[in-house]
């Protein structure tokens, strides 16, 4: 019995190894949680507004005064970008559900979240990222994987106030 449990340990050995590496490296992709805590701080006041419209046009003055006030060159950068994928996930949520019930959106003409405007902005600061050590994929992801865990962290801040 003790043979068995011995041979069971080392054939195991390398199969956790790899998997340690593995988290490790997944961790080296993912957005830190200090950038994802800075950017959900700053949108919590905006999007804890009582009404969906001043909840989107709270959000784009959070926005767009962190890209105003952040050197795109700096790490710091990240967190404005984190805020625009939240903005674009609360913005694309809103109209679906606006298509849904056949309404019309008045966000439609806000030049600062049309689809365009959003993705060039994104393309723009992706320039200027400061992760050169991911690929695309990496870097879309780096962002975008932890937008609707901040919708989550949102809304129960928003049920505490």
């Amino acid at each position: 019995m003790k043979k068995l449990i011995l041979t069971l340990a080392l054939l195991s050995a390398p199969v956790v190894a790899h998997a340690q590496e593995q988290k490790v490296k997944d961790a080296s992709t993912q957005l830190p949680q200090k950038i994802f805590d800075a950017a959900v701080n700053a949108l919590t006041p905006a999007y804890c507004s009582l009404d969906i419209s001043s909840r989107i046009s709270k959000s784009i003055d959070v926005v767009r005064d962190c890209y105003n006030n952040t050197d795109a060159s700096t790490p710091e950068n990240d967190i404005c970008v984190f805020e625009d994928q939240i903005l674009k996930a609360l913005v694309d949520t809103y109209r679906y559900r606006l298509e849904q019930i056949g309404d019309d959106d008045p966000t439609a003409g806000i030049k600062f979240i049309s689809t365009d405007s959003i993705a060039t902005r994104y393309a723009n600061k992706m320039r200027d990222f400061h992760r050169k050590d991911l690929n695309f994929d990496q870097s879309f992801k780096y962002f975008h994987d932890r937008v609707y865990e901040a919708f989550d962290v949102l809304n129960e801040r928003c049920k505490k106030t």
